[in-house]
């Protein structure tokens, strides 16, 4: 309802290409970063407008970060990835095609095999931990944002401050339920689905949530 007032609310904007004697859309992506400056770490390559944005040190960082999640949890090195880095949400809505839209509170976005950071910065471990944790289709969107969040951070937060403000508001909240606080802010879904992967990870240890985390846990009501 709050998007009633909005239109339109997006407006798309897609390449057209021939291929094999047919006009086809495509995706706006590789149109709009054709000349950007690339740079390959391992097995991530860094896309910038300008080399100044590709930061070496936080390249460097970025590696490192995905690498030290792969030895501390045994995960396989990752398949190979791009990170496009911008400043904003409104730059990050152009990679996805918008040119024009509303939504634009989410700062990084993680596709296929496509990192898209809008805080300026080619370091951005939430999506990272999407794109080296294994992934499960049938993994539950609050443990799959959680352990992205318990271990990378989210909005330029790390962990511990987001879950402490999260338990600030939750604290005035003493009437509420989970669902209202679930409900109350996206990054309250992102806290507790974190604080809940702390939690089975201090009580339990890396193998239980790595179990947990390989299980269906699509159905919030399902007892596995």
């Amino acid at each position: 309802p709050q998007y009633t007032p909005y239109d339109p609310l997006a407006i798309m904007k897609y390449a057209v290409v021939k291929e094999n004697g047919k006009w086809k859309m495509a995706n706006i992506l590789p149109y709009e970063t054709s000349n950007w400056n690339k740079y390959q770490q391992d097995y991530i390559t860094f896309y910038a407008p300008s080399a100044d944005k590709n930061n070496k040190l936080a390249i460097q960082n970025s590696v490192k970060f995905c690498d030290s999640i792969c030895d501390h949890y045994n995960l396989k090195k990752p398949s190979p990835f791009s990170v496009y880095t911008v400043n904003g949400t409104h730059e990050l809505g152009r990679l996805l095609g918008y040119e024009y839209y509303i939504y634009g509170n989410a700062e990084g976005k993680s596709i296929n095999n496509i990192v898209l950071s809008g805080n300026s910065s080619p370091y951005y471990p939430h999506e990272f931990v999407h794109q080296i944790w294994p992934k499960n289709d049938k993994r539950n969107r609050l443990l799959d944002e959680g352990i992205a969040t318990w271990l990378g951070g989210s909005m330029n937060q790390n962990y511990k401050v987001i879950s402490m403000d999260f338990s600030s508001r939750a604290i005035e909240k003493v009437d509420g339920n989970f669902t209202d606080l679930l409900q109350d802010h996206t990054l309250s879904f992102y806290a507790q689905g974190a604080i809940l992967c702390d939690l089975i990870h201090h009580y339990y240890g890396t193998k239980k949530l790595k179990l947990l985390l390989e299980k269906d846990t699509s159905d919030d009501e399902k007892q596995s």
